[in-house]
């Protein structure tokens, strides 16, 4: 890669063009500032420091599914990135206050919030940096409206895998600025084809080396992507329906070989699902990371290290699907323990609403499901659910009386075949509703 002209100098850095077109060269300073570049000075090393952190919390953003423009580390200093068009808007994330925001507002330093707050500043040195809403962005086409809304979903992940990140090391995260840009090409975000790189010398090879008896076909997924998707489905025969946003999908993997692992990750939001007139999911958020041992020859895939995120509640998936040409086997098992009970309600429409803060809960909740056998059909493979809820309560802060003391014991099992084989066994089901109790035991066929 062959380093040509400086296309920008900042604060903190140095942007330089390079040979390819959509890629630029970051070379970073030694160089500090304070009170947007009033104060300056210079920390010997911190160019080295800068480039090594930053370009270690890009990879595990890309991990986690947020596009950075990180390509490659030249040296101790630079970078290779992606050359973007930047968005003029530096967005500000607290989660404690301290500096401009505690003066700004004449508040103590060092209050937790309650929930993390999004800052949106005008990047114009020439003005100060001022602070604007995302109205202000609008009326000055800094940003679509469709661009503010994607900007303010990353920073707040990003905030979260930080937080988390940092904690791990004793850090704790006040605040901190991020930058957001746009491919210089305005290519979209996903292509399913992309040209070969082969020489043609080497194409004419393969095809010399083919013959009448087939064509061999190989497929390396080496970063399959689906972002900021609409999925909606509508049966009207079963009056079934389902509808979520799709914020990633990201496929990795080698298809070519006979044996692979497959890095799969996903994550969906306002996920409503309901069937009949009973709706199952209300605007939930749903997260999987998964590796899979994939036997392509076979159509066996079977889930190692992974984690399943529905809202709050997080689980582990374990076991083994393998397709068939009429049939699915499986032996499949999903289990999560002391959960708060408090998560558990926020997949219950009635309570997922925008009073849900409000809401004080406690008690804990354990949760098994387990499927073995086939899926032939509408003939289906054996499955259970074991659920358990110990000493369950909780009070919106606008109602008088608590619901208390919530126990409740409930299996459901069915030795596969049909539905109507299924067998609903309550046991154990209590509550107390301020001085009123209620307790039965159940068992339906």
């Amino acid at each position: 890669m062959e380093k040509r002209e400086q296309l920008y100098e900042g604060k903190a850095k140095k942007v330089f063009a390079t040979d390819d077109p959509s890629l630029c060269i970051v070379d970073y300073k030694d160089d500090a500032t304070a009170f947007n570049g009033v104060k300056r000075g210079t920390i010997m090393g911190k160019g080295v420091i800068n480039n090594r952190l930053t370009n270690s919390f890009m990879r595990m953003l890309e991990k986690n599914g947020i596009p950075t423009h990180f390509v490659e580390e030249l040296s101790d200093r630079e970078t290779l990135v992606k050359k973007v068009q930047i968005v003029p808007l530096e967005v500000i994330i607290r989660n404690i206050s301290a500096g401009s925001f505690a003066k700004r507002y004449g508040v103590e330093e060092g209050i937790v919030f309650d929930a993390p707050t999004i800052e949106f500043s005008y990047k114009n040195d020439d003005l100060g940096d001022p602070l604007i809403n995302s109205y202000h962005a609008l009326a000055l086409k800094l940003a679509t409206a469709e661009e503010i809304k994607t900007i303010k979903r990353y920073a707040f992940r990003i905030n979260e895998l930080l937080k988390a990140l940092l904690l791990e090391h004793g850090i704790e995260l006040v605040d901190f600025k991020l930058e957001f840009g746009k491919l210089a090409d305005g290519s979209v975000n996903w292509l399913l084809m992309k040209p070969s790189e082969e020489e043609p010398e080497a194409e004419a090879a393969a095809e010399e080396e083919s013959t009448d008896t087939g064509s061999a076909f190989s497929l390396s997924v080496r970063d399959f992507r689906i972002t900021d998707a609409a999925l909606s489905y509508v049966d009207d025969s079963t009056h079934t329906s389902f509808r979520t946003l799709l914020p990633l999908l990201r496929l990795r993997g080698d298809f070519s070989a006979a044996q692979s692992t497959l890095d799969l990750r996903m994550r969906t939001e306002e996920t409503t699902f309901s069937s009949g007139v009973v709706t199952l999911l209300s605007n939930a958020e749903i997260e999987l990371n998964a590796d899979v041992a994939a036997d392509l020859e076979k159509n066996r895939f079977e889930l190692k290290e992974n984690k399943l995120r529905l809202n709050a509640i997080e689980a582990t998936l374990d076991g083994w699907a393998e397709l068939g040409d009429d049939a699915v086997a499986m032996d499949l098992s999903l289990g999560c323990e002391r959960v708060e009970f408090k998560d558990v309600l926020s997949l219950i429409p009635a309570f997922y609403t925008r009073n849900y803060r409000g809401l004080s809960a406690s008690g804990e909740l354990t949760l098994s499901l387990w499927a073995k056998g086939e899926l032939r059909g509408a003939e289906l493979p054996a499955f259970g659910l074991e659920l358990g809820v110990r000493n369950g309560g909780f009070q919106y802060a606008s109602l008088p009386k608590a619901v208390s003391d919530i126990n409740i014991q409930a299996s459901v099992t069915n030795p596969g075949g049909v539905m109507d084989r299924t067998v609903v066994d309550i046991p154990t089901f209590g509550l107390r509703m301020g001085d009123n109790s209620l307790a039965a035991i159940s068992l339906f066929v």
